[in-house]
């Protein structure tokens, strides 16, 4: 079992890949979901997750800095943004 979170600050957005995730990935288990990349950071480092869903596009704070913030990645990253401007600055991250 994955335990995984997810950042997004559209609240539709985490409901949608919730239940993808329930259907589709059984194997991948959501342990918390955050509205904001403050939030995000204090899950993270409450509960570590083994894979993190990560909106790029949020207020404040974009999901490229908010992992500048984590001295320790030990967890698989997946980018999730509807602009498809920022899909290529994603795999570089």
């Amino acid at each position: 079992m994955l335990k995984s979170i997810i950042i997004d600050d559209e609240t539709e957005s985490i409901e949608v890949l919730k239940s993808l995730l329930t259907e589709y990935c059984q194997d991948v288990f959501v342990i918390g979901t955050a509205n904001s990349p403050a939030e995000g950071i204090k899950l993270i480092k409450q509960n570590p997750p083994d894979l993190l869903f990560l909106d790029i596009d949020m207020p404040g704070l974009n999901g490229f800095e908010l992992l500048k913030t984590l001295p320790e990645k030990d967890f698989e990253i997946i980018s999730v943004t509807a602009h498809n401007d920022k899909a290529l600055e994603a795999f570089k991250a």
